[in-house]
């Protein structure tokens, strides 16, 4: 800068595809980007359903515009293009193994964009020599970002409210959970997300700890972005899954659901040691440099 001319700072729009409720459930995601970019100095907006021509526009929720043609030849027009960071299961060409999905619309929106970015090594390892884009397919694991730390959240008291399953109530879930509870006895409480959505910071400080379950036997992924919240707010998580590629499941405590009491589930979290847990975790700054070397 020494000749006086200034250089122009990275711009990124943070553009989240989806309705209202959809907007609260990947709030840890849209806002885990919007500061952790903030970090490297990048001038970073957000919007909802909306793309903004004066930056690139990575979206959230590019799923949705499957449906909407309109929405799709809105993406081609944009000045500096589109990028896509996918929080889904991509397999097979689909996403979840979708049926009567348009999934060669939503595979032609990841064709045309600029780069792809998703959090799982099972999206990454489909996903690269299927798209050839300028700026790649990128592997980009999530972790943690000191904003995910909510004071609303305390948990100064002791909890007197049971584990806490909170998602969407589909495909083996409803019958693990039945199992969990009517067989070996567990204590959970469900919540399906629906409702205010501050309601889960209350739950949060209350319950004994968030219960995570795959909604497969064939789910390759773990969803780190609840996990994430939950451990930065003091929650312990308890799962009966396997490990994962991404190894989010270091983040949790694993019991086996065949032997498992509500007496053990009291005893593990008792001696939950959630200081060391952070400890070894991964920073989503760090983690976004590849990603920000793409702008």
């Amino acid at each position: 800068m020494g000749d006086g001319v200034l250089m122009s700072k990275k711009k990124i729009n943070i553009a989240h595809v989806g309705n209202d409720l959809w907007f609260d459930w990947k709030s840890d995601i849209v806002f885990g980007l919007l500061h952790a970019f903030a970090d490297h100095q990048i001038d970073v907006t957000v919007s909802h359903n909306t793309f903004d021509n004066t930056r690139l526009n990575l979206l959230i929720g590019a799923d949705w515009l499957s449906w909407n043609q309109q929405a799709v030849a809105a993406l081609q027009s944009l000045e500096h293009g589109y990028s896509v960071f996918e929080v889904e299961e991509y397999c097979g060409g689909h996403l979840h193994r979708r049926d009567g999905w348009p999934a060669d619309v939503y595979n032609e929106i990841l064709r045309n964009s600029e780069f792809i970015a998703t959090p799982y090594v099972a999206n990454y390892r489909e996903m690269k020599d299927k798209f050839q884009l300028p700026r790649g397919v990128q592997y980009t694991q999530w972790g943690f970002h000191e904003t995910f730390r909510n004071p609303r959240i305390s948990r100064s008291s002791a909890p007197d409210q049971p584990l806490l399953f909170f998602g969407m109530i589909k495909g083996q879930r409803e019958e693990k959970i039945k199992y969990l509870k009517d067989t070996q006895g567990l204590q959970i409480e469900v919540w399906d997300g629906k409702g205010p959505q501050e309601l889960l910071n209350y739950k949060l400080c209350k319950c004994l700890g968030l219960l995570h379950l795959n909604h497969s036997s064939e789910q390759q992924i773990i969803n780190p972005f609840r996990l994430m919240r939950a451990i930065a707010n003091g929650v312990p998580v308890v799962t009966v899954e396997e490990e994962d590629q991404d190894q989010y499941a270091s983040y949790m405590y694993k019991v086996d659901a065949q032997t498992v009491s509500q007496q053990r589930i009291d005893e593990l979290l008792a001696e939950a040691d959630l200081d060391e847990l952070l400890g070894r975790r991964a920073s989503l700054s760090k983690n976004i440099e590849k990603l920000v070397a793409l702008l």
